[in-house]
């Protein structure tokens, strides 16, 4: 009990460590990030002692498995999850302490032992739930802590094994006796926990160091030191992430509800509304958005398995038993539903409609893994023997280069020269002391500190191999039992050697063959059918103006409706497309992808994003990813009712189909500009022409196409206005006809007047209404013209008195023209 409450104090001690650690950490880094400048976190002595204590207490409790929760008025919620490093530290400190108190007083029986690793347990629990309620956080009338039978138990479990587990140590019980099925599911457990070790260790290195690198590379030293800090209090969480990861185990997020916890309670709000519309995503190691990291997790994976393999090997004692090889597979499953309840982050709320949501490894990853503990087991069995020509003897340190002798295949050191025994039946005082000399006894009596020799202390240690040839092996056998499972066997023949290190060559072959295939695979379908090789081909294919191409690349995210503007004939003879592009990092989510594009058009810089899924595979091997959409641009021109094409760049585009009366017809571009204008009409309507430049996602000012009178039309109106001025000019006198576009500025009578004749100095300049309008085209004065006219004038009393004169006056008219087909029919003027 002392030494379960010890190694209580002591976690706690390593979880206030810890979290000063991480507090420190996240000080460093915030200063790194704000460079140099002022942060939210300026010193660790603006954190208040008491919350800091509150928090460790109630970070410590959540390490057993109690959720944090918070309770008021009938409506709450609570946080599960587990700082495993907490955990890993209070069951090192609890063995440490029930292994260094063992070995200082006396040690009572087997039984003894368990009640009293039972009772330690039972107490630690009740304490760890008393100071977790008694350091709750208090706000009115909510109580937030993570006080539970859950942690009650988790910590009552640990306490107990870690406990039986020292105080064993602590005599030198290194596995338990009895049936050699517990005592090889014991190494079982050391062989995962290596497994783990190894490969999760290996794999938060590797991954602490890649974000270190970038974060100095980005000159942010501090960030880089602060998640250094922070590793031993979330460590082994990502440690096991990682290990899951590398054995396929995809994280997965479940959700559905609403999480709006501290919105009901009066707190402020998570912002985690309507959780129902949140599929359920997951996310592996190939789904990584850089091609290199499963290709290092696999590698990783693939040494770890052989390493593991290997420890296994040397530490198995049963191999020739049916029932071992469910040892491994078995511990594998055990201990990965426990990694996965263990790391799992779950969030849940009552009297709010009953939300929740989870993170975590996937509830089938432990099969999975049960199928790596049987890997690990063929591999000792069939891969090992070749290893151990390879291997020397001394890197074998967790086991005794005695018990290596007992190994099927492994080389039995020379056996030393004895003299020559008698007959059996009558051994010799030297042929006995040579028989326990070598190891032929099958017990070990262990001193008892206090005098005496109790029976329990007889531990039964694991046979070993006799080398003296010419002396029975002592056993405890009874006369013509079976041999016991993992007694010594006999060495291997030079040819059974051979044609076992054959088979291990070839399994070994194998193995490495279908790991570089997977490697192979995984790398060409990264760079070869990735996410990237789809969005660079529909970039590519409208870079290089083939319209078609990109179209069948987008395949059903192509634009629905009108695609006049996405055909070859069209798109291929558009200016101003796209010059280049540069990809982006893939942002994948579980089966979905996101690819920023970084665009230019010349000199306009431009953004997309391509939306893709993966919806297959190819040949049974590789992704097969389709475009869920990305942005495009669109030209919006408004077509009178009377057209039905118009013309883009020269190309003639029926839209018959598109416009209504008027309306104003959206077509989808790809970038580029596109000069639109309504065809000629005719021979003196020529459409008019509007240019729209387009970029991703925009579309151009919605432009009126009309048509107007070119200058074939007006040349022939001012031919006929002409005439029509100089028909006028021939009938005026000192007066001028009515319908002549120009008044005389004679007033005297005619009598007054002689040799009168009139000149057009001016011809004015013909204006042109819209086509369309009611009546004929409508015909206007843009500048006046003008008409000189000389005459005598009489300016006598009695007698004549002829006077030479001359006047000036304006030409200005208006009317209409008439045009029947290609023909301009007739052209009425009136003076203006």
């Amino acid at each position: 009990m002392i030494a379960g409450l010890a190694g209580l104090a002591a976690g706690w001690l390593a979880t206030l460590a810890m979290m000063l650690l991480a507090l420190g950490g996240a000080v460093i880094a915030a200063h790194s990030w704000a460079d140099g400048g002022s942060s939210d976190v300026d010193t660790v002595s603006d954190v208040s002692v008491g919350p800091l204590l509150k928090a460790v207490t109630q970070a410590y409790s959540m390490a057993f498995g109690n959720p944090l929760g918070a309770h008021t008025l009938g409506v709450g919620g609570s946080g599960t999850f587990a700082l495993l490093g907490i955990t890993v530290a209070f069951c090192a400190a609890t063995w440490y302490a029930a292994r260094v108190s063992t070995r200082r007083w006396a040690v009572g029986s087997g039984p003894g032992n368990l009640a009293l690793a039972t009772v330690a347990g039972l107490v630690n629990g009740a304490v760890l739930s008393l100071l977790a309620r008694l350091t709750a956080f208090r706000a009115d009338e909510v109580s937030v802590h993570s006080a539970g039978f859950a942690g009650f138990l988790g910590c009552a479990l640990l306490t107990a094994v870690a406990v039986a587990a020292g105080r064993a140590h602590g005599v030198g019980r290194q596995a338990l006796p009895g049936n050699p099925l517990v005592r090889e599911a014991l190494r079982g457990i050391k062989a995962f926990g290596y497994h783990v070790l190894v490969l999760g260790g290996v794999l938060l290195a590797l991954g602490w160091l890649y974000l270190a690198v970038r974060l100095v590379m980005e000159e942010h030293v501090g960030a880089a030191f602060g998640s250094l800090l922070a590793l031993p209090l979330v460590g082994v969480n990502l440690l096991v992430m990682g290990f899951g990861l590398a054995t396929f185990g995809p994280l997965s997020i479940d959700a559905k509800g609403s999480l709006d916890l501290f919105g009901g309670l009066g707190l402020g709000s998570l912002g985690l509304d309507a959780l129902d519309d949140l599929p359920r995503l997951s996310a592996g190691i190939f789904d990584a958005p850089q091609w290199w990291v499963p290709v290092v997790g696999l590698l990783v994976s693939a040494a770890a398995l052989c390493l593991t393999a290997l420890f296994w090997g040397a530490r198995r004692l049963i191999a020739g038993a049916v029932t071992s090889w469910l040892v491994l597979p078995l511990t594998y499953l055990l201990g990965g539903t426990v990694l996965m309840l263990a790391s799992r982050l779950a969030l849940r709320t009552d009297g709010l409609g009953g939300a929740r949501a989870s993170l975590g490894l996937a509830g089938w990853w432990p099969i999975v893994l049960a199928m790596f503990g049987l890997a690990v087991e063929l591999a000792a069995r069939y891969l090992v023997p070749t290893l151990r020509a390879i291997v020397p003897v001394n890197a074998y340190w967790w086991r005794p280069e005695a018990e290596m002798a007992t190994l099927p295949g492994w080389p039995t050191p020379a056996a030393p020269v004895v003299p020559a025994a008698p007959a059996m039946g009558s051994p010799t005082t030297s042929g006995l002391a040579s028989a326990a000399l070598l190891g032929a006894t099958s017990a070990t009596s262990v001193p008892q500190p206090h005098g005496g020799e109790d029976p329990t202390s007889i531990i039964p240690t694991e046979p070993t191999l006799l080398l003296a040839t010419n002396q029975p092996v002592q056993t405890n056998q009874p006369v013509g039992a079976a041999p016991l499972m993992g007694a010594p066997t006999t060495p291997m023949s030079p040819e059974a050697r051979q044609k076992a290190q054959r088979t291990a060559k070839i399994v070994g072959l194998v193995l490495a063959a279908l790991v570089l295939a997977a490697v192979a695979v995984n790398v060409v379908n990264s760079v070869a059918f990735g996410p990237k090789r789809q969005a660079a081909a529909v970039m590519d294919a409208i870079g290089e103006g083939r319209a078609s191409a990109a179209l069948k690349e987008l395949g059903t995210a192509a634009p629905e409706g009108s695609q006049l503007l996405l055909s070859d004939d069209v798109y291929g003879s558009v200016p101003n497309g796209l010059s280049s592009y540069t990809l982006g990092e893939v942002d994948k989510d579980g089966k979905d992808a996101t690819i920023t594009v970084q665009t230019k058009q010349g000199d306009l810089a431009s953004e997309n994003v391509i939306h893709l899924r993966r919806t297959g595979k190819q040949m049974g091997l590789f992704d097969k990813w389709s475009i869920q959409g990305m942005d495009l641009g669109s030209v919006q021109v408004q077509v009178p009712s009377t057209a039905s094409s118009i013309e883009v760049n020269g190309k003639s585009i029926d839209v018959s189909k598109e416009a209504g009366t008027g309306q104003t017809v959206r077509l989808p571009a790809f970038p580029g500009t596109y000069t639109i204008k309504l065809p000629d009409q005719g021979k003196y309507l020529t459409g008019t022409s509007v240019e729209q430049p387009i970029s991703w996602s925009s579309a151009g000012e919605s432009a009126q196409l009309t048509t107007t009178y070119n200058e074939a039309f007006r040349t022939d109106v001012e031919a006929q206005v002409k005439a029509r001025i100089d028909e006028c000019i021939k009938q005026a006198t000192n007066e001028v006809p009515s319908d002549c576009p120009f008044s005389s500025p004679l007033y005297y009578p005619a009598s007054s007047y002689r040799k009168v004749a009139w000149k057009v100095d001016n011809y004015p300049k013909i204006g042109v209404g819209d086509p369309g309008y009611e009546g004929g085209v409508q015909i206007s004065t843009e500048q006046e013209g003008k008409a000189s006219v000389g005459y005598e004038h009489d300016e006598g009393f009695l007698e004549p008195d002829w006077k030479a004169g001359q006047a000036e006056t304006t030409i200005s008219l208006s009317g209409s023209a008439t045009i029947t087909g290609e023909k301009l029919d007739a052209v009425e003027v009136t003076l203006s």
